[in-house]
């Protein structure tokens, strides 16, 4: 069932999930937008209401185990034109050097263009036309992938690819089923703790404790009394811990030296992670 049409290429230090629907090459936006620590919804409104890009944006019908799905697709070069036009300010800070680094590699394209009559891609001068062998890093990395994301649509992909890749080294396709399978309701309890958080946050409240930014450490019992106190519904119990502790984002429970110098038991995960995972919430 190897689907071909699927493929990862490497993009400046990262892997953008492809899709070639026999003329184009389309990349997968939600993956690439929610991987910049960017809030999906937003930036889909901002591809339809742009004069150019909008009349590249596609819905791309791809398979799934929950039978077809449909994913926001963008040929490559006009998604260059999107990331070229990003705030740098507004990505996950793991992406925002890559980030600068493109627009900077682009401003000195445009000149070239302009000023000298051609650009030249110097990575690409001497290319091999034959793809690159397949690594057993590259394998696992996918894996890993499958592993923490919870969205289907994009499960779907990533599994199709690892199809494609598996038929290619020669290796047999496990299950779906073996890589975890994302409870829906813990998924569902999560992303509505999440929203809440994020509500807080729009409403000023302090609720992250950890002293370093890239991680989020939250005391439940505390959020319990803020979720009170704002209404907004509360999910807690058996329920929440199993949500939060199968969340990809998830790190550990422990005790942390607050900001305000006081210990605390607290959830703590990777914000950069939560950003991917929950991009509207947080």
């Amino acid at each position: 069932m190897t689907d071909s049409r699927f493929a990862l290429i490497e993009f400046h230090g990262d892997q953008l999930l492809t899709i070639f629907d026999g003329q184009t090459v389309r990349v997968a936006m939600k993956p690439l937008v929610e991987r910049l620590g960017i809030a999906w919804p937003r930036q889909y409104q901002k591809l339809k209401d742009d004069p150019v890009l909008s009349e590249g944006v596609t819905l791309t019908v791809i398979p799934s185990e929950r039978g077809a799905q449909e994913t926001v697709t963008l040929p490559i070069d006009l998604m260059q034109g999107w990331l070229f036009k990003l705030n740098p300010e507004r990505v996950a800070p793991e992406a925002r050097e890559r980030v600068i680094a493109y627009q900077r590699e682009c401003y000195q394209v445009l000149n070239d263009y302009w000023v000298k009559g051609r650009a030249v891609n110097p990575r690409h001068a001497g290319a091999k036309g034959n793809a690159a062998p397949l690594t057993t890093a590259e394998l696992l990395k996918l894996v890993e992938r499958i592993k923490e994301e919870w969205q289907p649509e994009i499960r779907a992909m990533l599994y199709a690819l690892l199809d494609q890749m598996c038929g290619r080294m020669n290796l047999p396709l496990p299950a779906i089923e073996a890589f975890g399978q994302p409870d829906q309701r813990h998924l569902a309890i999560a992303r509505a703790f999440f929203e809440g958080i994020a509500q807080l946050l729009a409403a000023g409240v302090m609720v992250n404790r950890h002293r370093r930014s890239e991680l989020l450490a939250v005391s439940l019992p505390e959020i319990e009394r803020l979720f009170a106190a704002h209404d907004i519904a509360w999910i807690g119990g058996t329920d929440l811990h199993s949500a939060l502790r199968e969340h990809p984002a998830f790190i550990k429970r422990a005790k942390v030296n607050c900001r305000d110098g006081v210990f605390r038991a607290c959830w703590v995960f990777d914000a950069a992670k939560l950003a991917r995972q929950e991009p509207s919430s947080i």
